[in-house]
């Protein structure tokens, strides 16, 4: 069963965002420091490549494309794991803060309700309908694309062995079972963006997904001129937030006691008490 309860680890500075503004800052896909990021769109490809012989092909778009069109807010189930910590507060300042997929869902969804009439509207562009909050499926993207490469060699040899003297139609035969058999073994039916390399499956990552597509024939034009098209979108995008989206707020132990004061000094003018994290607490102390 899925966690309705989810986590973000922050700095100060979105935090602050946060609650003066009211804004979520969602950083676009090409920021990430993960260079496989979005590897699932290769290894969808790999894996239909024979899917053509059934109907129309999946298709990749290119990484800086698809990157450029998306923007990724990533959450964990994960309340208070010390490598979570020592990721995002690597100065022993940061937040992390709590809420619920249900209004993390709700807030993407009135963005897409009115985004038509934002001032921060992408011209020739606009985000695509549907569900995207979703948890992270982990893989060995190495291993997953030399097992896949692999099969398609030998898928390759095999109808490259046919004789040239195969009538049309039995050779139409062969490629349709060929892609019959694929079908049963299809694993990367879901977005694309659900799959991450198994290097980060310490986060248990929840991720919510924005994407955008062309909205008129304008936008598609851009596409022919990729320093046009990428120079249309932001590094990140703001998401308005209520007032009740953040229903916790805890700090990293190790924080400096100055600092520690002036954070729970300014958190009370928005009614939430510091707590503190005790990943890094020693038990022999209690």
């Amino acid at each position: 069963m899925r966690a309705e309860v989810i986590y973000r680890y922050v700095s100060f500075f979105d935090l602050y965002n946060l609650l003066e503004h009211g804004k979520l800052r969602i950083s676009q896909a090409t920021s990430f420091d993960d260079k496989n990021e979005g590897f699932g769109f290769v290894l969808r490809q790999s894996e239909g490549k024979y899917l053509a012989a059934l109907g129309p092909s999946m298709c990749f778009d290119g990484a800086k494309i698809v990157k450029t069109l998306t923007y990724i807010s990533c959450w964990t189930i994960e309340s208070n794991k010390i490598a979570m910590w020592l990721l995002y507060s690597k100065d022993s300042d940061g937040f992390r803060i709590r809420t619920t997929r249900t209004k993390l869902k709700s807030v993407l969804a009135d963005y897409r309700k009115s985004y038509a009439f934002s001032p921060e509207r992408i011209q020739d562009f606009s985000p695509i309908e549907g569900d995207n909050v979703f948890d992270v499926t982990y893989e060995n993207f190495r291993e997953t694309k030399e097992e896949l490469e692999t099969r398609n060699r030998d898928i390759e040899k095999e109808l490259d062995s046919l004789p040239d003297t195969l009538s049309k139609v039995k050779r139409i035969r062969l490629f349709s079972k060929v892609a019959r058999a694929t079908l049963t073994t299809l694993k990367f039916t879901d977005n694309p963006w659900f799959y991450k390399d198994k290097a980060y499956d310490h986060e248990n990552e929840v991720r919510a997904v924005i994407e955008f597509e062309a909205a008129n024939e304008e936008g598609n034009s851009l596409a022919g001129d990729l320093t046009e098209f990428t120079s249309r979108f932001p590094s990140s995008i703001n998401v308005d937030i209520p007032d009740d989206f953040i229903e916790d707020i805890c700090i990293d132990e190790r924080c400096l006691p100055f600092k520690k004061a002036v954070f729970k000094s300014f958190l009370l003018k928005y009614g939430y008490a510091l707590s503190e994290s005790r990943a890094f607490s020693s038990l022999f102390d209690r």
